[in-house]
């Protein structure tokens, strides 16, 4: 007899989503510590993204925040080379030449589009609880080949049958949004390419707020970075993990994750996929499964070298904050899990982000009000605590010889400058962020475009 059983779902964004809707009065605290991701050039220059105000309100509607894709040259001058209302912009990323700047565009929507929106995804849930389907088979289990160390061998056979089912199933019946892949001239700003991709909105929310929820963990946790021949783009967004060929329009699905991170050297993928790590070998060829006994934060991945992973997560007490920086090496084993006591009045929180020095001796740490750089053996070398301003995004240069923050101000709702710091904490530069309403005009200005939602059904 085949048992029939009703899908259960849990969205790759919960996790997040749930600490956001728990944190109430500090969702500022909490936005701005994932703040969206920064990026190098091997020059020198910076690319980032910025949304004003900086709130969760009303985000998925045109004309409520604006977005401004900026380049700052190591003269540390400002350029904007796109401001809009229409779209939300993710973080940038420079080729490995320096010369292109890749990002993604999401529409944003009008209050109508966002009603035939929601009918849509309530829709898809409803068709998926109307409907059953067998459960996945009870394999034998069987003995590994060889013997290796406890933990490593089971971890291969993650996530389960029955986790992969779910999950392909979420990506068959979700409605769809469009997104655009753009590639930018990084000096003259000029569009050189934008690449249409097709990405999902789970159809899975008890709130309504399901289009909210992803649109904003896309702009905090997408990172799109280029593959070291500079003709490929990776990037996860919604439960995809693609790689795009701009130039070509090529798209190559490699697997489903919340978070990705490509290697340094471009050879491996890692993503969280729910309570499992995936080593994804960047051509798909190859994945290696580490189960997860506590999901680390959400800007918690970094790469230490082109061979290990570090996973951040929060330990400790209120009284002792710690964070738990554990080691995965791209074959799947375990390495060492270092505990770093972080002094500072406030607590290590699940939305922490990570940063390692591209030659892995220093590390960057920001919690909300509290920032730190400490040395590869846990010596905190500076540690600040601000009360209603925040030190987001640790980025370090490619020389490894300094670090960027993006500081940002409770009051403003906006990212006020970016600031530079040597290893020992001492500030180097200050540039300030103009307002949105007095930066200078970039020279093309998107207008979003209607859409209606399409789904895919494997039905």
């Amino acid at each position: 007899m085949v048992r029939q059983v009703t899908a259960k779902k849990t969205p790759l964004w919960k996790p997040l989503a749930a600490i956001i809707v728990a944190a109430g009065a500090l969702l500022w605290h909490l936005l701005a510590c994932i703040e969206s991701p920064m990026s190098f050039s091997p020059a020198g220059d910076l690319a980032f993204v910025t949304m004003e105000p900086y709130d969760g309100d009303d985000l998925a509607i045109a004309g409520k925040h604006t977005f401004r894709l900026m380049v700052m040259s190591k003269e540390r001058k400002l350029r904007v080379l796109e401001r809009t209302d229409s779209y939300m912009l993710t973080a940038p990323a420079f080729s490995p030449d320096g010369k292109k700047i890749a990002y993604l565009r999401i529409p944003l929507l009008t209050a109508e589009e966002l009603k035939r929106l929601e009918e849509a995804i309530k829709a898809a849930k409803a068709d998926d609880e109307a409907t059953t389907r067998p459960a996945a088979p009870l394999w034998p289990s069987r003995a590994p080949a060889t013997q290796q160390a406890e933990g490593e061998r089971q971890d291969l056979a993650l996530p389960s049958l029955e986790a992969m089912e779910d999950m392909f199933r979420d990506l068959a019946d979700a409605v769809m949004i469009p997104v655009e892949l753009v590639v930018r001239d990084a000096a003259t700003g000029k569009i050189s390419a934008a690449t249409l991709v097709q990405v999902p909105l789970s159809a899975e929310d008890d709130k309504n707020d399901v289009v909210t929820m992803n649109l904003l963990t896309t702009y905090l946790l997408v990172r799109p970075q280029y593959a070291p021949d500079g003709e490929w783009v990776h990037f996860g967004v919604q439960n995809f993990v693609l790689a795009v060929n701009p130039a070509t329009g090529d798209q190559r699905l490699l697997g489903t994750a919340a978070i990705s991170l490509l290697s340094p050297d471009g050879r491996n993928i890692a993503a969280i996929q729910r309570d499992a790590l995936a080593i994804i070998q960047a051509d798909g060829q190859k994945a290696t499964y580490v189960r997860l006994e506590e999901a680390p934060s959400p800007s918690g991945l970094a790469w230490s070298d082109n061979r290990t992973l570090a996973l951040m997560r929060p330990s400790g007490d209120k009284d002792q904050p710690q964070v738990q920086v554990d080691f995965v090496g791209t074959d799947g084993i375990r390495g060492e899990s270092q505990a770093f006591a972080l002094p500072g009045q406030g607590k290590a929180t699940q939305s922490g982000e990570l940063a390692i020095s591209p030659d892995g001796k220093h590390l960057a740490v920001s919690f909300g009000p509290d920032a730190y750089i400490l040395n590869r053996d846990g010596k905190v070398l500076k540690a600040w605590h601000l009360e209603d301003e925040v030190l987001a995004q640790p980025t370090f240069a490619p020389d490894s010889k300094s670090v960027a923050f993006k500081h940002m101000s409770k009051e403003q709702k906006r990212v006020t400058a970016i600031v530079f710091f040597a290893l020992d904490g001492k500030e180097i530069a200050r540039v300030k962020i103009p307002p949105a309403a007095a930066a200078t005009q970039p020279a093309t200005q998107p207008k979003g475009k209607a859409w209606k939602p399409s789904r895919k059904s494997s039905r």
